[in-house]
C-alpha cells in the first residue's frame, strides 16, 4: 500500500525528517540564513517539490534521496530573479541530477544549467517522423528557409521561392538545383526562361 501526504518545511527550513511520501512540498524560506535580512546563495534552492518513494528494494526515500525534483532556483542573491529546474534519477542513492532548466530569460536548457539561447542542448538530438523539418523564421514570420530530411534525401529548402537549394541523397551526391543529383556534384542552373539548362557535373 502507498501513502501520500504534503509537508511544508518551517522558517528554518528544518521540516519533517520523516517523509514516505509521493510528493513533498517544501517552502521558499532561506534555510541557511540565521536572520529574514540574510542574502540568497546564487543557485540556492528556494522551493521544491520532491517526488519520493518508501520502496524498500530501492535506494530512493526520504529527504536525502527522492526519486525526482522540481526545484525554484536563485538567480540572485536577493532572489529577484529564479530559474525553475527538473531532475531524475536511476536506483542510486543521493539527490537526483538536473535534467532541464528554464532560467528567469525564458531560456531552456537540457543537460546544461547555463543556456545561452532560448533551446540550449548539449547532447544529441533526434528528430523522428515522416519528414522531419526544421524550419528556420526571421522577424517577419515567414518561413524563410528550411532543414528537411526522409526518403534517403537531406535537403536545404528555400520556403519562400518554394525550392530546395541543395539537395545530398543516399549516395552521397549533391544536387545544387536538383533534387536528383547523379553525380558526387550536379549542378542545375537556368540563366533565363528561354535558354537551355547548363548542368554541371563532376
Amino acid at each position: 500500500n502507498s501513502r501520500s501526504a504534503i509537508a511544508a518545511t518551517g522558517g528554518g527550513g528544518s521540516g519533517s525528517t520523516t517523509q514516505y511520501a509521493k510528493l513533498v512540498i517544501k517552502d521558499g524560506w532561506n534555510s541557511s540564513a540565521t536572520a529574514e535580512s540574510d542574502d540568497w546563495v546564487a543557485n540556492q534552492i528556494i522551493a521544491a517539490v520532491e517526488f519520493d518513494s518508501s520502496d524498500s528494494n530501492g535506494n530512493s526515500g526520504g529527504d536525502s534521496s527522492p526519486r525526482g525534483t522540481i526545484n525554484l532556483i536563485s538567480e540572485t542573491t536577493d532572489a529577484s530573479a529564479t530559474a525553475l529546474t527538473f531532475g531524475t534519477k536511476g536506483d542510486v542513492t543521493g539527490a537526483p541530477t538536473e535534467r532541464l532548466r528554464i532560467t528567469s530569460a525564458g531560456n531552456v536548457g537540457v543537460g546544461t544549467d547555463n543556456p545561452l539561447a532560448k533551446l540550449d542542448v548539449r547532447g544529441d538530438i533526434e528528430l523522428n517522423s515522416t519528414y522531419p523539418v526544421i524550419r528556420f523564421k526571421d522577424s517577419d514570420s515567414e518561413n524563410d528557409f528550411s532543414i528537411l530530411g526522409g526518403s534517403g534525401l537531406f535537403r536545404i529548402y528555400d520556403e519562400d521561392a518554394t525550392a530546395s537549394r541543395l539537395s545530398i541523397n543516399s549516395s552521397g551526391n549533391v544536387g545544387i538545383g536538383t533534387d536528383s543529383p547523379e553525380s558526387k556534384l550536379n549542378v542545375v542552373h537556368q540563366i533565363t526562361a528561354n535558354e537551355y539548362q547548363y548542368p554541371l557535373v563532376v
